[in-house]
């Protein structure tokens, strides 16, 4: 995301200016950008090669950039958090990871805990993340909210840490406001070291993805969702497995390898076909 470069257009620019060598821009996120952001983000098309993470993500942009110069390619993202499956779980342990910010549906995770305690459901429940900088007073609000319900707050581990409590964890509760999808790499993470995933569905959520999380639409869904769950053992393994295949599709080495074959395109190919093939 070029959100860590405010308004300055320098990567745009690198992207127009070079021609010496070839420039592959990946652009992780452009349907769910403001519209000026998405202007911003046209020129990276006058490079040599882009890479989206997603179909969803690749077909948005080309809807609005029909002129792309390079090569185009998706490939997806993978976890920076490592997967530590623990064969020893807490089955009545419900997390929630991801960067403390609005619009990462932790609200709705806080109503979740107000129904686990007020009904007496015999779940704990944890808030892993950390801090965005620009959301300090929105996180000590939602920190002030979560004592009051009883949820453990944690944040500072490193990402080995992070892995090692999500393979412990029975349960994650990640409820995306657009929706589960390959871009999450919090979902990946959960998916990867064995929680059942409880989170939305949206545009871009995958066959294979719907098919390995349970799909809720609101927490009190996901508490009726989670008894289902803990009454149903067999349920439950089925989706611990499902979401550690889809997991595996998503393995650096793998994601590795497709960059790899993008740059031996690259600088093997002519100027001319890489304009044909645009």
């Amino acid at each position: 995301p070029t959100i860590g470069y405010g308004r300055g257009l320098a990567p745009q620019g690198l992207a127009w200016l070079i021609r010496k060598w070839p420039v592959v821009t990946t652009i992780h996120e452009f349907s769910q950008s403001h519209a000026l952001r998405q202007l911003a983000l046209l020129p990276f098309s006058r490079g040599a090669g882009l890479v989206f993470t997603t179909d969803q993500e690749r077909c948005a942009y080309q809807t609005r950039c029909r002129r792309i110069r390079g090569i185009v390619a998706t490939i997806p993202i993978g976890s920076n958090v490592p997967f530590h499956p623990s064969l020893v779980r807490d089955e009545r342990h419900v997390v929630f990871f991801g960067l403390i910010r609005p619009n990462r549906g932790i609200e709705d995770v806080l109503d979740l805990a107000r129904i686990v305690k007020d009904q007496g459901l015999g779940l704990s429940m944890e808030i892993i993340g950390n801090d965005d900088t620009r959301y300090l007073d929105y996180s000590k609000q939602l920190q002030h909210m979560a004592r009051s319900m009883n949820v453990q707050w944690t944040s500072g581990l490193s990402l080995e840490q992070v892995g090692a409590r999500l393979g412990r964890a029975g349960f994650a509760y990640l409820p995306y406001p657009d929706g589960a999808s390959p871009r999450r790499g919090s979902l990946l993470a959960a998916l990867g070291n064995g929680a059942v995933v409880l989170t939305t569905v949206g545009q871009q959520t995958t066959a294979d993805m719907r098919a390995a999380v349970a799909l809720v639409t609101s927490p009190t869904g996901a508490a009726l969702r989670l008894e289902s769950l803990l009454a149903s053992p067999a349920e439950t393994a089925e989706l611990v497995r499902r979401g550690m295949a889809v997991a595996s599709v998503f393995s650096w080495s793998s994601i590795a390898e497709r960059h790899v074959e993008l740059y031996r395109r690259l600088t093997h190919a002519p100027q001319r076909r890489r304009a044909a093939h645009a």
